[in-house]
């Protein structure tokens, strides 16, 4: 049994939960713990979670407070030397646990934290096109970005790709002292918790796809504008610093709010964002392009 407190926060996902629990029941070393926070299901997420008994720890919150604040009551029941977060949308491979305490015991003190590559499966319309051509999971290697502060940079222009909080496994010690996630972002939790994460330590990259993502949704217009507003005013001051450099920061956001506004049907908000992003690209047109073409097939 390792010294590891597994955190896996959920809501509504009741079809997808059991494979989540099952993967960290099946890692080649068991970990100490494993917490299953429902942040107010209202499906039956209570009776996957108790037919594991004993095996888990499930707790519940009586009123829906969003995946950050799951989270945050998880790292406050676990005991384990190290956390590793996992959503309830995914799975792990078998030897996740092992193979990132080994990279992490590897490295020197300062190194707190370390994340790995993932393997996403497509849904949806795109999912689709590559069922049509036999290719609906794709092995994606994650930036391979490591090291500290100097790093903020990169994910603040979201070159740094954490694939979401499943691929990370951080030392109890560094998240408490971090205080946990913000759970005033309703999007870019990782985001968030990453920036706060390298200011004071590194996170080393483990290049093997150990997390298998499953696309169950894509996030609403409103909910992503609102996480960039927060994201933009907490981290004002590194932004403004970074783009005197020459860095461009808020138009990599930008673009990506212009194409979830194209795909929800909201044309004019991303033209609106298209500009602001400074469209300036074949591959950022094409990026723009796509998000319309997948707005109009919603709608045919």
């Amino acid at each position: 049994m390792s010294d590891i407190s597994v955190v896996i926060p959920t809501y509504n996902r009741s079809e997808m939960l059991a494979l989540a629990i099952n993967s960290s029941l099946n890692q080649t070393i068991p970990p100490r713990e494993i917490i299953v926070v429902d942040d107010a299901s209202t499906d039956n997420t209570e009776e996957v979670a108790t037919t594991y008994g004993d095996r888990i720890n499930y707790i519940q919150h009586e009123v829906n407070k969003g995946g950050a604040a799951a989270r945050n009551t998880g790292i406050k029941e676990a005991t384990g030397e190290y956390i590793a977060f996992l959503d309830s949308d995914d799975q792990w491979k078998p030897q996740k646990i092992e193979e990132q305490v080994k990279e992490l015991q590897n490295r020197p003190s300062h190194f707190v934290a370390v994340y790995c590559g993932v393997e996403h499966e497509k849904n949806g319309f795109s999912g689709k096109i590559r069922q049509i051509l036999g290719n609906t999971c794709i092995n994606h290697r994650e930036s391979g970005y490591e090291g500290g502060s100097e790093l903020i940079a990169a994910l603040l222009a979201t070159k740094l790709q954490l694939g979401g909080t499943s691929t990370l496994l951080v030392k109890r010690k560094t998240v408490e002292e971090l205080n946990g996630f913000d759970s005033s972002f309703p999007r870019h939790q990782d985001w968030e918790f990453l920036i706060r994460l390298l200011q004071i330590g590194n996170i080393a990259y483990l290049d093997k796809p150990l997390v298998k993502k499953t696309e169950t949704g894509s996030p609403s217009l409103e909910d992503t504008l609102k996480a960039k507003k927060i994201y933009f005013r907490k981290f004002n001051d590194e932004i403004e610093a970074i783009e005197k450099r020459g860095i461009d920061i808020r138009g990599h956001h930008y673009r990506n709010l212009a194409k979830i506004a194209f795909r929800e049907g909201e044309y004019k908000l991303g033209i609106k964002f298209s500009r602001q992003s400074s469209v300036n690209t074949i591959g950022q047109v094409f990026e723009i392009s796509h998000a319309v073409f997948t707005g109009l097939m919603a709608e045919s």
